[in-house]
């Protein structure tokens, strides 16, 4: 299990890289993310930031956490595949409606 400063340390180091008002979404609606291996929710956010921007990365963590929990380089190269092939506005779009299209092996 995850002590409390480590639980306190972690919140802040979310908050740092995706805003208070992200964190407090990730902590409120999908706390088992504090308790995946350090690095695996950070590297799908920076990921989903990264080709989709900071506002989507919130969005995403609003409207499907579970995404977090995924293979960052998989999901990145999936996005990345969908931005360059279909372009950048459908991608947002499909990952507000079908997010788990980014996660298929």
């Amino acid at each position: 299990t995850m002590s409390v400063e480590n639980m306190q340390d972690r919140i802040a180091e979310l908050a740092d890289m995706v805003g208070r008002q992200t964190a407090l979404e990730i902590v409120q609606k999908a706390p088992y993310l504090l308790s995946l291996p350090k690095g695996t929710m950070e590297d799908a956010l920076h990921v989903i930031s990264g080709v989709l921007g900071n506002e989507a990365a919130g969005k995403t963590v609003h409207s499907a956490p579970f995404l977090l929990r995924y293979d960052a380089g998989r999901m990145r190269d999936a996005m990345q595949a969908s931005a360059d092939i279909l372009g950048y506005e459908w991608t947002l779009r499909a990952a507000a409606r079908e997010p788990r299209m980014f996660t298929a092996e």
